[in-house]
Formats: C-alpha cells, structure tokens, sequence
C-alpha cells in the first residue's frame, strides 16, 4: 500500500470528498506542464503486468501543447483539510494525442503507455548479434537476474526486504532469452517470475535516476490487512462479491533432470511432487504435468511442482469490492471487508 498523508487518510474516508486528480506533465530539458484543471475524463487501468490510461483535456482555449513524449505520474487525492493533497501512481508516457473539434465542444485526447508497455516494446539485449542470445547456466537466482534485465532498461528494482519465498533468490535456474523469438522484457519477466511465489509490482517512483522502479510482492496467508472496508462506517464500501472455487488441477508433477547431451534420455529423471490432499478429497483428484528439464536435484523439483500449484491457486480465488476511491491500494494488497447487511 502506498503510504499517504494523514490528511488525505482522513479525507478520504469521509462522506463527502471534493477529489483531486493531479496532472503534471514532464520531459527531460523542457518546462514542466502542469494539466490539473483541465481534466475532463480519465480511464486508467493498473494490471498485472499491464497499465495504460486515456485521458481528456479541456482545450476550449486551444492552449494545450503537444504533448507526445512527455510523462506524468498521475496523482489522486482529495481537498484535505490542510489542502489538496495526492499521491503518485506508476509513471505513463504520452504515446499520442488527438485534437477534437465540433460545436461546444474542444478536447485534446492522449493516450498513455506505462512501464509494462514500454517493457513489452523492448527488445534490445545484451547477447551477441543477430540472435541476441543470452543464457544464465545456474549462475545467477531469478532475483539477480531480474535486477540485471531491468537495470539494462534502466528500470530500478526495489530491495527484497522481507517479500522472500526462498526460491527468488536461491534457486539458480538455467534460463535463457529465446534466440529466435526475439522476446520483450516483460514477456521474460513473466517467465521468469513463473519459477517462483512472488509478483512484480510497479511503485510510484517519481525520481529522474530511473524511467519507473518495481518491487517483488509475496502474498501470504499470514499477511497482515492493508485496508478495511465496511458497509456501516467509513471506510464504506459499495459492493463486494467473492467467488470460491474448487481447486483444480490439485497434483503437480514435474519431470526433472534429462540428459544435456541426449534430449531422449532421462535414465536419471527426478520427479517433483506436490499435492493438495484436501482439494482433492473435497472434489477428486486432479492432476497436472509439467516438464523442467534443466532442474537437477529433487528439492528444487518438489519447489517448482509447489510454485506450480501455488500460483493456479492463487490465480483462481478472487474477488471485486467497489469503493470510494482509496487513494493508497496498490495491487496485491490484501483488503478485509465487513458486511453486516442481510439478517
């Protein structure tokens, strides 16, 4: 969760909040541009892995300059009682703008790239040309290898601190960049942080070292709540609805360990095991097959057929609860609500 000013904690639990949406444009060696009062509309959407806006000046007076290239760290807040007050979400480029003209109406449209993006776009690795290959042979955990990915595209990486699974930064995988696929960055994050229990989180870096900073989040039952909401008492929430699934597949099952020289011979295959028993008696057993041929030892198989499990589970149980904006939620925060409608 981000952290706020206590001010703007209080205002935005009250029942009536006047907001404000900060937009202060910027790009290296020119002036900043600062858009708050012309805001009209703004969709901005914050994913795993993905984060792009839309948003909708006013240029009644057609003083809105170009835009393109420029960045913003959109700030939401509200008219707090020692002022307006907000707080920065990740960074967003301006990768094109549209002017509209018709009858009462002069609106200037941008739409905006986040960090994700900008990441999805990159291509230019390290590995020696044309193919760009690049391989870690068990040298480096999936830790230090992010840090290295992300810092080539001057991306910081936020210290570990207690966010640790034991698995992003002491298995040493032998991972390599596709060498004919030409992979973006995100699509190797991605499969990067599939060996391991933890997610990528965009800050809300505002600095001018780095074009955005991510940090690793470990979600865990243990966790304490970030944020409660109720429906009797601030902070209220309008709707909450929560889904429960059977947990399927239950059994995962890796095969280990084939023979570097000969792609036929797994003579020494290890096999990775995790099963949730109580799933499995709760509907049937289910299970699911995998194959993680550089893995060499049975302690980290049995981990990438527990990742395996614990990330489908995870990603199956969810849930939506729709609340006055909360300024300081960032995703994988874990939320706690209180509903006392119905007898």
């Amino acid at each position: 969760m981000r952290s706020l000013h206590a001010d703007l904690t209080t205002a935005q639990k009250d029942t009536s909040m006047t907001p404000y949406i900060e937009l202060i444009f910027k790009k290296s060696g020119e002036s900043d541009i600062n858009y708050t009062g012309r805001l009209k509309r703004l969709v901005h959407i914050e994913q795993p892995y993905k984060d792009y806006a839309t948003i909708v000046l006013n240029n009644a007076d057609l003083g809105v300059e170009n835009l393109t290239g420029y960045y913003v760290n959109v700030g939401y807040g509200y008219n707090t009682s020692s002022g307006d007050r907000s707080s920065p979400t990740s960074r967003l480029w301006v990768i094109q703008q549209s002017d509209e003209s018709e009858e009462g109406r002069l609106e200037v449209i941008i739409y905006l790239a986040g960090v994700w993006d900008i990441l999805a776009m990159s291509q230019d690795w390290q590995g020696a040309t044309p193919y760009l290959y690049v391989i870690w042979n068990k040298t480096k955990t999936p830790y230090e290898i992010l840090d290295e990915l992300l810092g080539y595209f001057n991306v910081d990486l936020d210290s570990l601190g207690s966010q640790n699974d034991g698995i992003v930064d002491t298995f040493k995988p032998v991972f390599v960049i596709d060498a004919l696929l030409f992979e973006g960055a995100k699509t190797i994050i991605y499969a990067l942080m599939n060996m391991t229990k933890v997610y990528p989180r965009l800050t809300g870096y505002t600095g001018t070292s780095y074009i955005g900073q991510i940090e690793l989040i470990y979600p865990q039952e243990g966790d304490s709540v970030d944020y409660e909401y109720y429906s009797d008492k601030a902070h209220y929430f309008y709707k909450s609805f929560w889904k429960d699934n059977v947990v399927r597949p239950n059994h995962f099952i890796v095969y280990c360990n084939r023979n570097t020289e000969d792609p036929y011979d797994w003579d020494d295959m290890i096999t990775g095991d995790y099963e949730d028993e109580d799933a499995a008696d709760n509907f049937m057993e289910i299970k699911s097959f995998h194959i993680a041929e550089t893995i060499d030892n049975s302690f980290d198989a049995d981990d990438r057929a527990e990742v395996l499990y614990w990330r489908n589970w995870h990603e199956m149980e969810w849930g939506m609860v729709i609340v006055p904006h909360n300024c300081g939620q960032e995703l994988y925060d874990k939320v706690k609500v209180y509903d006392d409608r119905g007898a």
